[in-house]
């Protein structure tokens, strides 16, 4: 008991220290979008007459009631509530992962939660900018946790709630393609039913309601600003950006670079499915392929990484067969970890900045992806295990 509240207190330490100063921070651009989209909802209109509003209107219908005060309140509240999602994260994490018989490995675990997500930059990013990303890693954790307990239809009920708050997320329902799935059926049926609310919401407001969904959405695709996707890199290293400095400015070598790519995210994508074994392991794998394959990809996606470090550092102290293999993956994040903890430069860098600056965190994502990806798939050749 003294070992978990001394886990307690150093993990409110470690995160209280980097955020001591962020309720003070200005309005996150993207939570005022939020919050201008919700205020048309509580006038009875539309929240597409917002055309950065590229969510469903469950976004704007969640966040109506902070429209009664005034905005900058209502950012601190959204603040507070979001680092409230990163500790409820957390909770769930350890209460989907399995243990070691040492009564030290849960504390420590919460311990390397807190202090990896306290100083990972993308997660400031977020919170600073007042984004939704931490509520939908909750939501995919929660996913998680009810895979591990074989709870297939809530599995799917919560995969999809991430897409109605985000909407690209409802491209994992190719998880239900995993090798070994069970109740595959109710798992996609979860899915289905849970994503039809974005439309019916939506047709609240008729026909423009619906038509502003696809519209504002579709319309994202193409964003001014560095992204940090593979089509992102391969514009940056290639083209002029008027963002960085290219390698090149080369059409043949642009195509090269993208076509290679895709087919290295596609491949990681097959190897993942064609895993048994763990589904949550499977489904961080796959959300971060999807990351890297989005046309517009922000540094706060990063994020939907961070649980694949949390996942081989617990595998890494738990020991077990395979632990060469486990120890070099878990090196392997944890080094792309502290390469994301540092600020690369974003929008409104200067255009001298080499292109190669701004593509490290690509190319780390892309290596810790390869690494997650191939070192589940050569330790459940070695130890078959049951899907979960």
């Amino acid at each position: 008991m003294l070992v978990w509240a001394g886990a307690v207190v150093a993990s409110v330490t470690l995160i209280a220290t980097q955020y001591r100063n962020v309720l003070r921070a200005r309005v996150g651009p993207d939570f005022a979008i939020y919050f201008e989209a919700a205020a048309r909802v509580a006038r009875g209109v539309s929240p597409y007459g917002v055309a950065k509003f590229v969510y469903t209107p469950v976004v704007a219908i969640a966040i109506r009631p902070l429209t009664g005060t005034d905005i900058h309140h209502a950012f601190r509240i959204w603040t507070v509530a979001n680092l409230v999602f990163v500790a409820i994260t957390i909770a769930l994490f350890l209460a989907a992962t399995p243990r070691s018989g040492a009564r030290w490995h849960g504390p420590v675990m919460l311990v390397v939660c807190a202090g990896s997500a306290a100083y990972f930059w993308p997660l400031k990013v977020a919170i600073l900018l007042g984004q939704t990303d931490p509520l939908v890693t909750l939501v995919l954790m929660a996913a998680m946790l009810a895979g591990t307990r074989d709870y297939a239809a809530s599995r799917g009920v919560l995969l999809s709630i991430a897409g109605l708050i985000k909407v690209w997320p409802w491209a994992l329902v190719v998880v239900v393609a995993q090798t070994g799935l069970r109740d595959r059926r109710r798992l996609l049926a979860g899915f289905i039913l849970t994503a039809l609310v974005a439309p019916l919401t939506a047709l609240v407001w008729g026909r423009h309601g619906l038509w502003g969904l696809w519209h504002n959405a579709f319309a994202a695709r193409s964003q001014h600003q560095v992204s940090r996707s593979l089509w992102g890199t391969s514009n940056l290293l290639f083209t002029r950006t008027g963002f960085a400095q290219p390698l090149a400015v080369s059409g043949a070598l642009h195509a090269l670079f993208a076509v290679v790519m895709v087919a290295w995210v596609l491949a990681l994508v097959v190897v993942a499915l064609r895993t048994p074994g763990d589904a949550g392991l499977c489904m961080w794998t796959l959300l971060g392929c999807i990351v890297l394959l989005l046309p517009v990809c922000h540094t706060a996606y990063s994020l939907y990484l961070l649980p694949l470090v949390w996942i081989w550092v617990a595998r890494a102290l738990r020991g077990g067969t395979g632990r060469g293999i486990t120890l070099a993956v878990a090196a392997v994040l944890v080094v792309w970890w502290l390469v994301m903890t540092h600020t690369w430069p974003d929008n409104g860098s200067s255009t001298a900045t080499s292109s190669v600056t701004y593509s490290v965190d690509f190319f780390a994502a892309l290596l810790a992806l390869t690494a997650s990806a191939g070192g589940a798939f050569a330790l459940a050749r070695r130890r078959p295990t049951a899907q979960r």
